[in-house]
């Protein structure tokens, strides 16, 4: 009786399939990913226990990730994360060092209980016994066929040509200048992946009184003077009672349009876009896929370890000073910092487009000193035209470049009402 498996039946052995558990766990693609090595262990000796059947979401995260009994996989997706990356990383073993391994571990899409399966195996569908044979009987003259055979073609021509004008127009192509300037991105058939930040805060409610003592309630009464303030910003009705609720993930208007706006543009190419708070993204995400960081230092934890080393950078917002955008090297006639003025309607945007931590992926920062150049950004980049003013000053700033762009570009942009109507090129750093 062949073993099973995750709920198949397998022709491996006991033996076979905790030597492939141990090949994967000992290699060098997995030496540095403890976690991942402690969720495919722990996995795979509940099926070897016969209890794939047992292997869910919750018991994996008390078990595995050290979660308490109040753990609510709908407010963390630790589980779904690693379950993710623990996918990537076996498709990345496999394809390596693991690549003449005679037995494969997979961790099926939708389950956390892995496959076992002989390398090579794939899934047989069943198959059916043939019906039983029909007795013949006798057809229609041949004129009969012949006249539904032209009435069936006349169907068809005036079919084809009353819908000619409903059929979807095809896709135009991309534009030259989008396609050097995203070239990696696009070649790639895995899409991207957007980061959104996720900078604290509160949110304020109004109640009819006060709340009481609740074991339910987080809320904060706010002190009489802040009550003045907050009733007069946001007009509350009198009376009643305020309360501010700390808020961990939050999103910010600028960058969800802004992402709006890039998740159109990457399926216009046909190609895939997820989403991850800034708060779950790890350095395991950012070496294996293509990811896109929004937001900047005050409220995206990303974002200074990417640029730590650029020209330009994202200066967090202190006691005395707003975000600002800091040229670390200026070159003759250039400005140390850009920064919005009490005096214009100006504002700024660091765009910076970079080689992947694992030198094969490609990383992207935007980020707005306001929501409005977040969002303006995020069009600059994506429009054909100025895409083609960008590559033009690509190609002028380094001549005969050949590959992929890394660059870091500054763009000042007019503010009106809130509304960024304009948005011009100011510095740029090809790297």
């Amino acid at each position: 009786m062949p073993r099973t498996i995750s709920g198949l039946e397998s022709p491996l052995t006991p033996t076979q399939c905790e030597e492939a558990l141990r090949s994967v766990l000992q290699s060098q693609t997995f030496a540095r990913a403890e976690k991942l090595q402690r969720f495919l262990s722990y996995v795979s000796e509940l099926t070897f226990r016969g209890e794939a059947h047992g292997i869910h979401e919750r018991r994996i995260a008390v078990d595995v990730f050290g979660r308490g009994g109040d753990y609510s996989p709908g407010e963390d997706s630790v589980v779904r994360r690693q379950a993710h990356a623990l996918r990537h990383k076996l498709r990345d073993y496999y394809a390596g060092e693991g690549s003449l391994d005679s037995v494969q571990i997979e961790l099926p899409v939708g389950s956390y209980a892995p496959l076992f399966r002989p390398r090579g195996e794939t899934p047989e569908p069943p198959v059916e016994a043939p019906p039983p044979p029909v007795p013949a009987r006798p057809g229609p003259p041949a004129w009969v066929w012949a006249a539904l055979c032209l009435l069936a073609a006349a169907i068809a021509f005036a079919a084809g040509w009353g819908l000619r004008g409903l059929q979807a127009p095809e896709t135009p192509p991309l534009d030259a200048a989008i396609g050097e300037l995203w070239g990696p991105w696009l070649a790639d058939k895995s899409g991207a992946s957007l980061c959104f930040s996720n900078p604290p805060g509160t949110s304020v409610r109004q109640f009819d009184g006060l709340l009481g003592p609740n074991p339910g309630h987080n809320g904060l009464p706010v002190t009489p003077s802040q009550d003045t303030a907050i009733r007069e910003f946001f007009q509350f009705k009198a009376g009643g009672a305020v309360y501010l609720y700390p808020v961990a993930a939050q999103a910010k208007m600028g960058e969800a349009l802004a992402g709006v706006t890039l998740t159109s543009f990457f399926r216009q190419a046909g190609l895939p876009v997820r989403a991850w708070q800034s708060r779950f993204l790890s350095w395991e995400t950012l070496r294996q896929e293509n990811v896109i960081l929004l937001g900047h230092a005050d409220s995206n934890r990303w974002v200074e370890p990417l640029l730590r080393n650029a020209p330009l950078t994202l200066a967090p917002t202190d006691r005395l000073r707003r975000s600002r955008i800091v040229n670390r090297q200026p070159r003759p006639q250039e400005r140390a910092e850009y920064a919005p003025t009490a005096q214009s309607n100006n504002s700024y945007a660091l765009i910076s487009m970079l080689a992947g931590v694992d030198g094969r992926h490609q990383a992207l920062v935007i980020g707005g000193l306001d929501n409005s150049s977040t969002t303006a950004a995020a069009e600059y980049l994506s429009s054909a035209e100025t895409a083609r003013d960008l590559v033009k000053r690509l190609h002028a700033a380094a001549p005969g470049h050949k590959g992929p762009w890394h660059f870091q570009a500054i763009l000042e942009t007019d503010v009106r009402d809130t509304v960024a109507v304009k948005a011009v090129l100011v510095l740029l750093r090809v790297l």
